[in-house]
């Protein structure tokens, strides 16, 4: 595998400056998917600056931003780092499913929420207004 490093060399009084592979390979899969710098930082719990530092070799890349790429848009490792392969693996239905499972269990988290909070909300009306609100909020409540 070539890897190209950066590197400032001095040609005749010069500077000259290369990318690695990874870098560049990185800069694609944010244009790719259609991210700005300061989206993918977001994703990567980083500023911008390392982003713009990441893409133009001023620092190297962790094994965590591939990670995050691959856990999120499925971004192949191979590609990444050996430019083998197809950008993006394709979806494995058991993902899909961890996927459902996990959706599904934060909607029942939800709607526990949901529950705890009609809970307190009828306390707070009966603590200001008495049971005879409490009585209209809770018709209301039912409905919905």
């Amino acid at each position: 595998m070539k890897t190209l490093t950066k590197r400032k060399q001095q040609d005749k009084g010069k500077t000259k400056i290369t990318w690695t592979e990874e870098a560049i390979r990185l800069k694609a899969f944010r244009k790719f998917m259609k991210l700005s710098q300061v989206e993918l930082a977001e994703l990567l719990g980083v500023h911008q600056t390392m982003v713009y530092k990441y893409e133009n070799s001023l620092g190297i890349i962790p094994i965590e931003v591939a990670k995050v790429l691959h856990d999120k848009f499925d971004m192949s490792y191979d590609w990444f780092y050996s430019n083998k392969g197809a950008m993006q693996e394709k979806l494995k239905p058991t993902s899909l499913v961890k996927d459902t499972n996990r959706l599904q269990g934060e909607i029942e988290r939800m709607k526990a929420e949901i529950d705890g909070l009609k809970s307190q909300m009828k306390t707070i009306v009966r603590a200001v207004y008495g049971d005879k609100q409490l009585t209209t909020a809770d018709q209301k409540g039912d409905k919905g």
